[in-house]
């Protein structure tokens, strides 16, 4: 997606739909409902079926994704980083208990930093968790799409720059 691909859409009078569940319904418009069926390419049921699997796919897609972050997350991410913290803390200590007067400022700034990270991580990844599962209690196909791409994927999106920053 480029922002200048965006603005020459809109001078153009033209429509950028960046997600399925921004485009899919214009393939139902009775414009397009008549052309298709007009070249005998598709009738309206065939086309109401496709944007139906489209849809599914996508919700599909993008829980699978969702599950697999969130695998990745509670299985390796965490638990390094917890790992991690666990060494840098007995480092730190090991120095002030040699000498007191040791500057663990470094270890003491990345503990902080990790600790709160850790936290926001653990707090996003069971708000997604909680966004996937109710992804599967949605009736119908445009409310999980919807779901799927405006709360799932913010999570997703703010998991990945909270784990950036661990990294």
């Amino acid at each position: 997606y480029s922002p200048s691909w965006a603005r020459e859409a809109a001078t153009r009078g033209l429509l950028n739909l960046r997600t399925t569940p921004d485009a899919a319904p214009h393939l139902l418009a009775d414009k397009n409902i008549r052309l298709f069926a007009a070249h005998n390419v598709l009738s309206e049921t065939e086309l109401r079926a496709r944007h139906e699997i489209m849809l599914e796919t996508y919700c599909r897609t993008v829980r699978i994704e969702a599950l697999t972050m969130l695998d990745m997350i509670m299985k390796d991410i965490l638990p390094a980083v917890s790992s991690f913290s666990a060494r840098l803390s007995q480092n730190a200590a090991a120095k002030a208990a040699v000498c007191s007067d040791s500057d663990c400022s470094y270890e003491t700034a990345v503990l902080t930093q990790l600790s709160r990270l850790t936290g926001e991580v653990f707090r996003n990844a069971a708000a997604l968790n909680r966004a996937v599962t109710h992804s599967g209690e949605l009736s119908s196909t445009e409310d999980a799409a919807a779901h799927a791409r405006d709360t799932i994927l913010p999570l997703m999106t703010a998991l990945r720059t909270s784990v950036d920053e661990m990294e």
